[in-house]
């Protein structure tokens, strides 16, 4: 078993400020909050669309407001994740020998 060392810093994310997300998270929230309000009042209210069809276009813009502002994955936004899947692998400068390489050499 091995043992790693961890800081207080690495644990507790410094750059989170409320709920656990960041200022750029909170920005895009508050930005798409604006703008679903904004679509909601000029289609149903000025344009008077039917309400089916507001409410589908509001799902869609919370929904992409959330794609794009708060769902992470590996430490990347979601945007940026694709971005650097469509560069193609990663490749990693050190050898991986796996779990096989560790066992040989304990004994």
């Amino acid at each position: 078993m091995r043992k790693v060392q961890m800081t207080k810093q690495q644990t507790i994310r410094p750059y989170e400020k409320m709920f656990g997300l960041t200022i750029k998270q909170i920005i895009g929230i508050v930005i798409g909050g604006v703008t679903v309000i904004a679509t909601l009042v000029i289609l149903l209210f000025v344009l008077k669309l039917p309400t089916e069809l507001v409410m589908a276009l509001i799902f869609v813009e919370v929904v992409s407001t959330i794609l794009i502002s708060i769902v992470r994955v590996n430490g990347m936004s979601l945007i940026k994740h694709f971005i650097v899947c469509m560069k193609g692998p990663v490749y990693r400068p050190y050898q991986s020998k796996g779990a096989k390489y560790y066992e040989e050499n304990d004994e």
